[in-house]
């Protein structure tokens, strides 16, 4: 298998729909994300993306395009809702638990529309992770993308007009005060 290459200059609604399909059709996407480029596919495709990374039991990440996809984690937003209005949507991940306390989540709503659009089309929250094997430096090089993951993935999307910043801040908001888990881009507003 080989990984269809899509090239953008500027993103159109074909661009946007083709990128949609892909992901709709359980397919794994690599593409520019609001941060730095990211391995995008539906939840149910976590044990291929797991595959692919090589990564252990390490939780991934999810991308939402508005509040209401909580509801797909069983989050309540009200208990939450201070923190997120006030750093959402931005370059954030915040780890929340479900209702009943039983499972958490990592999740962001990010500060791209191209992005919100996507996830918004795929109809629910979609999972996201850098593109590397688990433990090595983040790739944003397009070239050592495809030669890496060319053939193990279902479509590169390439921007060359791109500028990736730097990996999400991630926070911590199981146990009470929030906890700062990586310092990334951008700074918690409590």
């Amino acid at each position: 298998m080989t990984a269809d290459i899509l090239h953008i200059s500027d993103w159109t609604e074909n661009d946007i729909d083709r990128i949609v399909s892909f992901i709709n059709e359980d397919k794994v996407v690599i593409m520019p994300c609001d941060t730095i480029c990211g391995f995008i596919a539906k939840r149910s495709q976590e044990h291929r993306v797991r595959q692919i990374k090589h990564r252990d039991t390490k939780h991934f990440l999810y991308l939402i395009s508005d509040i209401e996809q909580l509801s797909f984690f069983y989050i309540d937003y009200n208990a939450y809702s201070d923190i997120l209005q006030k750093n959402w949507p931005d370059n954030i991940t915040f780890i929340m638990a479900n209702r009943s306390r039983t499972a958490t989540f990592g999740i962001r709503m990010p500060n791209h529309a191209i992005l919100q659009r996507i996830i918004r089309s795929v109809g629910e929250p979609v999972l996201s992770t850098s593109v590397n094997v688990s433990g090595q430096p983040a790739l944003n090089d397009y070239d050592t993308i495809v030669q890496q993951f060319g053939s193990e993935v279902d479509l590169v999307v390439i921007d060359e007009d791109y500028v990736p910043t730097s990996a999400s801040t991630i926070a911590d908001l199981t146990c009470g005060e929030p906890k700062i888990i990586r310092q990334g881009g951008k700074t918690l507003v409590l």
